[in-house]
């Protein structure tokens, strides 16, 4: 499905933008961050902001509503970003042929730093991944590997590329 097929059930009415915030881009880099881009969209009832970068190799997003004025902060008003929000900063701000996925970790290991933000990570095999799992299936296919050796090589190669 297209981004123009999608039957969004609220209608995006903005645009995302980018914002400049050098102090924002320099704090995510140190903690080994690269490809920041921050960007803001007003909603009805607010603003929605994301911030797109690369972790670890892999493309992440962070997407959050907050208040569009103190007076409305001040009231306690919140909420999390609708789905079809979240659709709309993925195929708006993130690469179209690339897989995204939120992850719901077990209660011991989440952490929520900001309460109304969810996270997109990249999923699925990526080009490296790919690459090798076809070099590994023709040198099966070519009888140069039996199943156990073939069984060993694909952990070996997916423990090195998931690091």
């Amino acid at each position: 499905m297209t981004e123009e097929e999608r039957q969004p059930i609220t209608k995006t009415r903005s645009d995302w933008h980018e914002l400049d915030r050098p102090d924002v881009i320099e704090a995510l880099e140190a903690g080994g961050s690269a490809a920041i881009a921050i960007f803001l969209r007003r909603v009805h009832d607010g603003n929605l902001r994301a911030i797109r970068s690369i972790d670890k190799g892999r493309w992440h997003l962070s997407i959050s509503w907050g208040p569009q004025s103190e007076k409305q902060a001040r009231k306690g008003n919140v909420r999390y970003p609708t789905w079809d929000e979240i659709a709309d900063a993925r195929d708006k701000l993130l690469p179209a042929d690339v897989e995204f996925a939120m992850y719901l970790p077990r209660a011991g290991e989440y952490v929520a730093f900001h309460d109304t933000t969810f996270h997109l990570h990249e999923h699925g095999a990526n080009e490296a991944q790919r690459g090798a799992a076809l070099r590994l299936q023709r040198l099966i296919d070519v009888g140069a590997l039996d199943a156990v050796q073939a069984t060993d090589l694909r952990l070996v190669i997916a423990a090195t590329l998931s690091d």
